[in-house]
C-alpha cells in the first residue's frame, strides 16, 4: 500500500479509492484502507496528478462526511471520519488552491469541532490548522 509509484497511476488510483470507500462489497476495514491510501496519495502524488485527482477525491471525502454517522460508538466509523479529516488537512497543505476558492471547507471543519465525537476532535483540530495555511 505504500508505493509512491501507485499514487501516480491515473485513473486506476481513483478507481481503487472509490471502490474501497464506496464499493458495494466494501467492508469497514477496506474503507479505512482506502482513506489511508488517500492520505498517502495526497502526500506523494505528483503535482500534475494531484491537479487531476484532487478535486474528485475531495468531493468524495466531503460526501463521506456528509453521510449520516451510523453509530457514534462504532470505532470503525469514528476512524473512517478521522481519516477523512486527516485527508482534508493533507490536501489543504499540499494543494491549497483546491480549498482557497470557497470557505465551505474551513466552515465544515470548524463546525466539526463542535459536532464530531470527542474521540476525533483532535484530528479535526489538526485539519483546521492545516487548512489555515490555504487561506
Amino acid at each position: 500500500m505504500h508505493s509512491v509509484a501507485a499514487t501516480n497511476v491515473f485513473p486506476a488510483t481513483l478507481q481503487c479509492i472509490f471502490d474501497c470507500i464506496y464499493g458495494n462489497d466494501s467492508s469497514s476495514r477496506l474503507k479505512q484502507a482506502g482513506m489511508e491510501f488517500t492520505i498517502w496519495l495526497f502526500k506523494h502524488v505528483s503535482n500534475e496528478q494531484l491537479k487531476l485527482m484532487g478535486p474528485l477525491i475531495l468531493s468524495a471525502i466531503i460526501k463521506l462526511l456528509d453521510a449520516p454517522v451510523p453509530n457514534e460508538a462504532d470505532l470503525s466509523s469514528r476512524q473512517l471520519r478521522a481519516f477523512a479529516y486527516q485527508a482534508i488537512g493533507q490536501i489543504g497543505q499540499r494543494a491549497p488552491y483546491l480549498i482557497r476558492g470557497s470557505i465551505e471547507s474551513a466552515a465544515r471543519v470548524f463546525r466539526a469541532l463542535k459536532t464530531e465525537s470527542p474521540a476525533i476532535r483532535f484530528t479535526v483540530q489538526q485539519a483546521a490548522n492545516s487548512l489555515a495555511s490555504g487561506y
